[in-house]
């Protein structure tokens, strides 16, 4: 393997993960890249680069390899007495005694960080739910069996966790009810997929995004930075390792100094009498009637898969939801600011203060802009034409990309497959995209591009059930009915991890009941056929 071909490498895994590469990490990477080539009996560069793009079993055992990092408990030890003294009484007096903390466990690795928070809110009585995700499956699947050898409670966390672990040595088994408050996923962080409310990716109280900043460049630190921020409840912390880069302050984050080190916190601003605040921020009113919560928009409910078509009917109908979406002029019927937004999409000053990325003489905070908001009302109140004009002039943004290629997908599937096609290639780490993609070139009848598409989002998220039943669906289409058993087994496996009602990410509303249903359907065909 030449230089050349080792870059080709680096460069498809950059596309995926974000990650970079140092000059001085080539040779390890590239020893491990021939171990894994005589693994899978791959006898050339190029051949492994096309597998690492086309099958993801082969991509996967290469994230797993190059990103496991190495952790323990307690790492850092100062931010966890942080969290002790000063975060959980501040969260307490703000909140109340009774208030859960949600807490993100970003790039947990194999879970000790994850643990280790359960733990703290333990010992301090804090009732706490921990997401904890990672870019590797074999990370996160050691991380949920709990099971640590010696080595991982080194620095005095042995001493300190005697109560929560049993066992010795390399089979140290952590207590059960540690765990209960702790759940995994996969997760790329340089995805687009966050923050999202449905899966608990939004008005979080504390982030741990520590030791992985450092592995991306300095334009992909600042997207995630922008996405984290926008993953915090306000007065929510973000806790980043001692040697990670420094967060800009365009993120909109205040710095704060402690004597446990530099953090990031989400401000907290009250606006009395009707005073705007500060643009990025929303009133902390959780404990109010009148919730104001940081929430990803709703996903749209016209482009779903026409992998679907299994679905029960009722799963899509609007007699299946709680009320019929409205059919509203978005001039009559949005909020007196929405309606201005989208009566002057180029001219209104919420859309050309979103442009500028400040608000008014405040350049330290990014808005979330009416015009994203008013393009979202437009799309699902089937307002195209609006929804198009709205986001347009906006395609650096990956989820106005989303919403313009399902409004045209309404009027012309051409033009939106050219539009789609363009987009991927701007926004390479939008899974959503990737996903739209896929579903708008089954429905032109290109199969095996939509395959390539619909790898491509699962290569970004693997825990989203619908990028696996769209790719069932296509493998089945294609004659790979073993390839798309799998994939709805998945599909099955993940709506289990959720409550029934649940509406899964991508889909047309539908519940995780009403997709494991389908995709259990789709297998029993797969079975009898066999």
């Amino acid at each position: 393997m030449d230089d050349r071909e080792l870059q080709d490498i680096l460069e498809s895994v950059q596309r995926r993960t974000g990650i970079t590469f140092r000059i001085d990490q080539h040779k390890a990477v590239a020893a491990t890249i021939h171990r894994l080539m005589n693994q899978y009996k791959l006898p050339t560069a190029n051949a492994f680069l096309d597998a690492i793009e086309k099958d993801l079993t082969v991509y996967n055992a290469l994230v797993d390899e190059i990103t496991i990092g190495e952790t323990y408990f307690f790492r850092e030890p100062k931010q966890f007495e942080f969290i002790k003294t000063q975060l959980i009484p501040e969260f307490r007096q703000r909140r109340g005694e009774d208030a859960t903390l949600r807490a993100w466990s970003a790039a947990c690795a194999s879970g000790e960080e994850a643990y280790s928070l359960a733990i703290v809110c333990h010992q301090m009585s804090q009732q706490v739910t921990v997401l904890a995700t990672d870019i590797s499956p074999k990370a996160i699947a050691k991380a949920r069996h709990a099971k640590y050898r010696d080595w991982s409670f080194r620095g005095g966390a042995m001493t300190q966790l005697k109560s929560y672990i049993s066992g010795k040595e390399d089979d140290i088994q952590l207590d059960d009810f540690v765990g209960k408050s702790v759940r995994f996923r996969v997760l790329n962080l340089a995805s687009t997929s966050y923050p999202d409310e449905r899966t608990g990716l939004a008005n979080l109280d504390l982030i741990l995004c520590r030791n992985v900043l450092i592995y991306f460049d300095r334009t992909t630190v600042d997207e995630i930075s922008e996405r984290l921020f926008r993953c915090l409840a306000p007065g929510g912390w973000l806790i980043t390792a001692s040697g990670d880069p420094s967060l800009r302050v365009g993120a909109g984050f205040s710095t704060v100094m402690t004597d446990h080190g530099t953090f990031y916190q989400r401000p907290l601003v009250s606006a009395p009498g009707g005073e705007r605040p500060r643009a990025g921020v929303v009133h902390d009113q959780r404990n109010e009637g009148n919730q104001n919560r940081i929430t990803s928009p709703s996903k749209p409910v016209d482009l779903s898969p026409s992998t679907a078509q299994p679905m029960h009917p009722s799963a899509a109908s609007p007699s299946s939801k709680s009320s019929p979406p409205a059919k509203v002029s978005a001039s009559s019927k949005l909020s007196p600011s929405d309606a201005a937004a989208s009566k002057a999409a180029a001219a209104s000053p919420s859309v050309a203060t979103a442009r500028a990325g400040r608000t008014d003489g405040d350049s330290q905070y990014k808005p979330t802009p009416h015009w994203l908001s008013s393009a979202h009302v437009a799309l699902e109140s089937r307002d195209s034409e609006l929804a198009i004009r709205l986001t347009e002039e906006m395609m650096h943004n990956a989820e106005a990309c989303a919403i313009n290629v399902r409004a045209r997908a309404r009027k012309n599937a051409d033009e939106a497959l050219e539009t789609c096609a363009s987009t991927v290639v701007r926004h390479p780490l939008s899974n959503e995209l990737h996903f739209l993609h896929a579903e708008l070139l089954v429905k032109a009848g290109k199969l095996d591009e939509a395959f390539q598409a619909a790898q491509k989002a699962l290569f970004l998220d693997r825990s989203v059930a619908m990028a696996h039943f769209l790719f069932g669906s296509i493998q089945l289409q294609r004659g790979q009915s073993e390839s798309a058993y799998r994939h709805f087994l998945n599909v099955r496996e993940l709506c289990s991890q959720q409550a029934s009602h649940f509406r899964l990410p991508l889909s047309r509303n539908e519940t995780a009941a009403s997709v494991a249903a389908a995709a259990e359907s789709q297998m029993k065909k797969i079975r009898s056929s066999d």
